[in-house]
Formats: C-alpha cells, structure tokens, sequence
C-alpha cells in the first residue's frame, strides 16, 4: 500500500508518491510463508488531522489496524513525480467519450 497526493484540479495530476509501501513494521514482522508476497493490506478511511494522518487499514482480511503517522514527516518523504504528458485527445463525445482519431502522442 503505497500513498499519493494529487494536484487539486482536473485532470488531477500525480504530484508525488511513497517510495516504498506504508505499513507498520509489526505486521510485517509477524509468522508468513512469504514475508515478501504474503500481506494482505488496504486501507479503510483516512483521517487528516492538524499534525498526524490515521489510516485505519485492514490486514490479511482478518483485523484492522490504525497506522498513525507524522503529517510534516510524512508529507516530506514523499517522492515528487514527472507529469510529462505525452499525449492528449482533442475531441470529446458529448456523453464523454474520447475520439480516438484525434489522439497524438508528443514524443
């Protein structure tokens, strides 16, 4: 599970992304099989808080977890992404369907 912020408007672009996955270090300490395949992990709701961010996610369908995290640390260890684009349709449906024909890729 990783986390992501987006640019506040349309077509809200990536702006930065976790360079590993989120999860707290007791669960993946626990017994596995695999401890490289074997979890279960999706978040359930976040809370934004003035200095923390609570995930509640559930873990290996069998419980739930609130993972709480640091907003300022967390926040600067995200990793900024190129938003490059590289193509663009120029002609929409009117019940918003892109025109394929009038894709271009800009390479």
């Amino acid at each position: 599970m990783g986390a992501y912020t987006f640019s506040s408007k349309p077509p809200f672009e990536i702006l930065a992304m976790s360079e590993y996955p989120l999860m707290p270090s007791d669960l993946h300490n626990r017994h596995h099989a695999n401890k490289v395949t074997d979890y279960i992990l999706y978040p359930l709701s976040v809370h934004v808080h003035a200095n923390t961010i609570s995930v509640i996610i559930a873990y290996q369908e069998t419980y739930t977890v609130v993972m709480k995290l640091d907003k300022d640390s967390f926040l600067a260890s995200l990793k900024h992404v190129n938003n490059t684009v590289i193509g663009a349709c120029t002609s929409w449906s009117p019940d918003g369907v892109p025109d394929i024909s009038t894709f271009a890729y800009d390479l």
